[in-house]
């Protein structure tokens, strides 16, 4: 299985086999969700304008291209195929030229920025709808939200542009292995790269999502038992409740993926002040591995969105009914009901996983089963 595990660390082999067997499964899935999310919610918006739906529309297409530059072209390109090829096929993309790594790194970076950085801004909206429901209904400031955000967006552009002057192509000298990183780590520039990218992308947002979603349960449970003395109506509150829950959820599952990166970042910044690289080297090693799985991990929320909005928006088929579907779009709206099948199938999956997750992850478990299959009169 892959190449020779001896000469790479447990935690390497985990990045390894999930880039090279999890990360173009995720991949399918998820560009091909997100383009039904994307196609479903653009309907909705020409039918109905909405603040909800823009915001999604603009998290379905910044997740996409997330997937195409981080998950595809960094991950599996990059990495994951070189370890299910038997380390025969060797793309990295970033390594080409110069400008190969400036431009792919950089669009690594951005994509993953901008996502985070919309769901925070999407978990705010609905902060301010929960917290004032008649200034900030949903219908207001439609187009002012779609100029912000393009705001936003191209000031990440404009922050993240060192990341084109400093990244380059690296040569090993004892290996002559080439690598798209920094030539000089120290400068500030490279240092405001990391900085940025580790609070701004990572730390920040992650709490900033926590405070906002223990504001927004806590409100709208007294406006539930307030609703009539705010205003809002039963039927306005009914139809409140999904979003509600489904943005809950779709943040639960990125702060469920970011959190342990978040905690690699902190402990690889002590290690970074306390020179670990030369104290304790196997730690700042397996540091890195680490860092480098659990930011594998966002192709999973990157690819969450359409089973989360078919699942917790009720409203996101009906109201694709109601838009007749079945006679516009008959191709389109049998995709949805296949998909929407598949992604019920994968409970299957998720039920027969614990056997082959225990295998490849947890060495003493490894050992048992090799005894068992290898020396059965030991073992007894």
């Amino acid at each position: 299985m892959g190449c020779l595990e001896s000469e790479y660390r447990r935690e390497e082999i985990m990045v390894y086999q999930f880039r090279g067997y999890v990360t173009p499964v995720l991949v399918l899935l998820g560009i091909v969700g997100n383009v039904l999310v994307l196609a479903t919610f653009i309907v909705l918006q020409n039918k109905q304008k909405s603040r909800f739906n823009v915001h999604i529309m603009w998290i379905a297409t910044f997740e996409t291209l997330d997937l195409i530059f981080d998950a595809l072209l960094d991950d599996f390109l990059g990495r994951g195929i070189h370890w299910i090829s038997d380390c025969v096929i060797h793309i990295k993309l970033d390594t080409l030229s110069s400008w190969s790594c400036k431009l792919m790194s950089y669009s690594t970076l951005l994509t993953s920025f901008s996502s985070n950085t919309l769901l925070v801004l999407f978990t705010f909206d609905r902060f301010l709808t929960t917290y004032n429901p008649i200034r900030f209904r949903g219908d207001f400031f439609v187009g002012r939200l779609s100029y912000f955000l393009s705001v936003v967006i191209i000031c990440l552009c404009v922050l993240l542009s060192p990341q084109l002057v400093h990244a380059d192509v690296v040569t090993d000298g004892k290996t002559l292995d080439q690598s798209c990183m920094y030539p000089n780590p120290l400068h500030w520039g490279v240092q405001f790269i990391l900085w940025l990218m580790n609070c701004g992308a990572y730390i920040i947002p992650t709490c900033l999502i926590i405070i906002l979603n223990a504001l927004i349960i806590g409100k709208f449970k007294s406006n539930q038992r307030n609703r009539h003395r705010m205003g809002v109506t039963v039927n306005q509150t009914q139809n409140e409740l999904p979003r509600i829950v489904g943005h809950l959820i779709l943040t639960s599952v990125f702060l469920l993926l970011t959190l342990p990166l978040v905690i690699v970042i902190i402990l690889r910044q002590r290690a970074d002040r306390g020179n670990y690289v030369t104290k304790y080297p196997v730690f700042e090693k397996q540091l890195k591995d680490l860092s480098k799985l659990f930011s594998s991990f966002e192709s999973i929320n990157r690819a969450s969105l359409f089973p989360i909005c078919l699942m917790f928006l009720p409203n996101f088929q009906q109201r694709a009914d109601r838009g007749n579907y079945v006679t516009k779009y008959p191709v389109f709206e049998k995709q949805l009901k296949d998909l929407s099948k598949l992604f019920s199938s994968f409970e299957s999956i998720n039920r027969a996983s614990l056997f082959p997750i225990c295998l490849m992850f947890l060495p003493n478990f490894q050992q048992v089963w090799t005894r068992l299959l290898y020396h059965p009169r030991d073992s007894i």
